[in-house]
């Protein structure tokens, strides 16, 4: 037998299936959709899939569905990659955009989401944990709570006591992940994320994650390279810059200086830490330049423009008369005021600036990862060996989510694209 040609922006849906609530019927839908939309991203606990369904046999009525129902997935791209299907079968909460299109068919869209997020509503964290990281208190709480594991994880520093009083699941690990610094070896700013992608739940603090090595390049060019199907498979198909750089959002976030006022109410202390932009960039880890030129830098850290105020035992744990009378005070105190400044700084970061770019479908591709692009700078003809390039807008990306998009005949990968520093020093320009 003749084997099919691989083409680029195509998919293969392998199982799209509904069951009713009580098991006893079961839809298979792969005839059926119109579009399949996967989604995830690190700033959301769960993964989440929409599916349209051009509906000619009345499935909504026969089978029926009116919520609850369990829907199985898995997709993947032409080359067989990676099958997409973390969390099957997800759960349907909604259905939305119901409309007719004839007499025999209407549209509707099936909203579906993962058995945890509707197990984490009603469920409660009413407890104590002592003695424990906060990175294994996530675990511990994933698997009594939720029977799952952590896929990927960033050691925490230090041995702590959390009281937990009637959370859902996902809140609890949101608090002590606010909470929890690097482990010593690489502090950074502590700013750790907690999500799902297709790998599963990871607990992940961003230095790390910019680390790592980046999945693939991109280039985004307008030329036509006929025949090229390595350089063709690596094309950005459309790109659009949501945001270059926001300087008063920077400023109202607090990202180039803000004031922590942290209370240790036994000792009866107030203590002042100030975080400035220009002189702490170079203490976490980055892929470049910072975004802003020294003399803007120096400027606006000068003085800060937000503040904070939180408590700690941090100073109680190295007072003799205190630590002496609990030993575990030493390891146990409260670290956030070590790292909330710059934590708050990079979060902003990553707000304030990104890309949105569209690929066809590549089923490897997941939030958290990495991936590196480069630009052709605007006025100037490139091609994809040219070594000239946008210095501001090329290099490593933190892909921060991914939406793939699935129909029959078609498969792209959209990516929202963070980066929080530059290729080259912002006050060195492109020649022209």
């Amino acid at each position: 037998m003749e084997k099919l040609e691989q083409k680029l922006g195509t998919g293969t849906v392998n199982e799209l299936a509904i069951a009713s609530v009580d098991g006893s019927r079961v839809q298979d839908l792969r005839n059926t959709y119109t579009e399949l939309s996967y989604y995830e991203s690190i700033l959301n606990t769960s993964v989440s899939l929409q599916v349209v369904i051009a509906d000619g046999s009345g499935i909504k009525n026969y089978l029926p569905i009116v919520g609850g129902e369990r829907l199985a997935y898995n997709f993947t791209d032409p080359f067989n990659s990676v099958d997409v299907d973390i969390a099957n079968p997800l759960r349907v909460y909604k259905i939305s955009d119901r409309k007719k299109e004839s007499n025999d068919i209407e549209l509707y869209r099936l909203l579906c989401t993962t058995n945890d997020m509707i197990k984490t509503r009603y469920e409660q964290v009413d407890r104590s944990m002592s003695n424990m990281k906060y990175s294994d208190m996530i675990e511990k709480i994933l698997r009594e709570y939720m029977n799952a594991d952590l896929f990927g994880k960033d050691e925490t520093e230090g041995l702590h006591k959390h009281v937990f009083s009637r959370m859902t699941p996902f809140a609890a690990i949101k608090q002590i992940a606010e909470e929890s610094q690097c482990s010593s070896n690489d502090r950074g700013s502590s700013s750790y994320f907690f999500w799902q992608n297709n790998d599963g739940y990871q607990f992940r603090h961003l230095e790390s994650l910019l680390s790592e090595p980046p999945l693939r390049k991109y280039y985004f060019f307008f030329d036509e390279i006929p025949s090229d199907f390595q350089y063709e498979g690596a094309r950005i198909l459309t790109m659009r810059e949501l945001v270059s750089f926001d300087l008063l959002g920077g400023v109202n976030d607090g990202e180039y200086g803000i004031n922590v006022k942290y209370y240790d109410p036994i000792s009866k202390t107030l203590f002042n830490s100030k975080y400035s932009y220009f002189d702490s960039f170079s203490q976490t880890k980055h892929n470049g330049f910072p975004l802003l030129s020294s003399s803007v830098s120096e400027e606006l850290s000068q003085k800060y423009s937000l503040e904070k105020y939180i408590t700690t035992n941090r100073v109680s744990s190295t007072i003799p008369y205190v630590s002496d009378r609990d030993s575990n005070l030493r390891t146990q105190f409260r670290r956030r005021q070590n790292f909330i400044g710059a934590s708050t700084s990079i979060n902003s970061r990553i707000r304030n600036s990104g890309i949105q770019a569209v690929v066809y479908g590549d089923s490897r591709i997941s939030a958290g990862l990495t991936i590196d692009i480069e630009i052709p700078t605007t006025g100037q003809k490139r091609s994809i060996s040219s070594d000239l390039v946008d210095r501001f807008s090329s290099g490593k990306y933190l892909v921060t989510a991914v939406r793939h998009e699935v129909t029959p005949t078609t498969y792209y990968t959209v990516m929202t694209l963070s980066k929080e520093s530059y290729l080259k020093k912002p006050e060195i320009g492109d020649e022209i």
